[in-house]
């Protein structure tokens, strides 16, 4: 969580599929929303006019790796430890690939944050990153609650699966939304969209007098974490520059 404030930033991962990005950009334009997208190489290389298109909208684009890999093995015994093959070196192309191909595709350069793939990631990872100028963004977590909106899960009969209607109810419950980081997608393959919730998520939200809007417009209005994006913004430069 970060310092208390009237804000909250809404997120969405992109790794490959771009099934129903058109009509969720058409819905944030709609609702007269920026967010923020952090996005793979392979999301980019495979779906160029989406991301020309989420860019003109004026929504933010973060670094989320080149393949998507997993880079710890969480997966396997919940312990955050690089994995075999996971060096500085491999780690440092998975971001520069993508920051490349996003500035080949748009003539813009990324946002200086970047996302793990799965959520895996540790200090060695954060701090990788971090020399390139890209500050990592987790989505927010507290007394056991997350605001994972879980849209990722689309077999019904898993344990996690949430209709639109439960999921708004559990992210609307979430202990301080005030700071918080909402993770959503941009494609599905659910037949029910899950971001159909954000017209009454966003609504719900403003009634609070809580203003939804990008990583970014978050950071800044954190005493906190100001200094820490205006470092990874002149390490991004630096390393880029741009």
């Amino acid at each position: 969580m970060l310092d208390d404030g009237p804000r909250i930033a809404i997120t969405f991962d992109g790794g490959s599929s771009g099934n129903g990005t058109a009509q969720l950009l058409d819905l944030l334009r709609r609702q007269h929303l920026r967010a923020t997208l952090f996005l793979t190489g392979g999301f980019i290389r495979s779906h160029a006019g989406l991301v020309r298109q989420a860019l003109l909208d004026g929504h933010e684009v973060g670094n989320h790796t080149w393949s998507h890999s997993h880079l710890t093995t969480y997966a396997r015994n919940r312990r955050q430890q690089l994995l075999a093959g996971v060096t500085r070196p491999w780690f440092r192309q998975q971001l520069r690939r993508t920051e490349d191909l996003f500035y080949r595709t748009t003539g813009h350069r990324m946002a200086p944050m970047w996302r793990a793939p799965f959520g895996e990631e540790n200090r060695q990872l954060r701090a990788w990153a971090y020399e390139m100028g890209y500050l990592h963004v987790r989505w927010s977590s507290l007394r056991g609650a997350s605001l994972d909106s879980w849209d990722w899960v689309a077999d019904e009969h898993s344990r996690l699966y949430e209709n639109p209607a439960r999921m708004l109810r559990r992210l609307l419950k979430f202990p301080r939304l005030e700071g918080g980081i909402v993770l959503m997608h941009l494609a599905t393959q659910r037949q029910q969209p899950p971001w159909q919730v954000l017209p009454e998520l966003l609504k719900t939200l403003r009634e609070r007098r809580i203003t939804p809007g990008t990583v970014t417009e978050l950071l800044e209005a954190s005493p906190t974490w100001r200094p820490r994006l205006a470092r990874a913004r002149e390490l991004h430069r630096q390393t880029y520059g741009e």
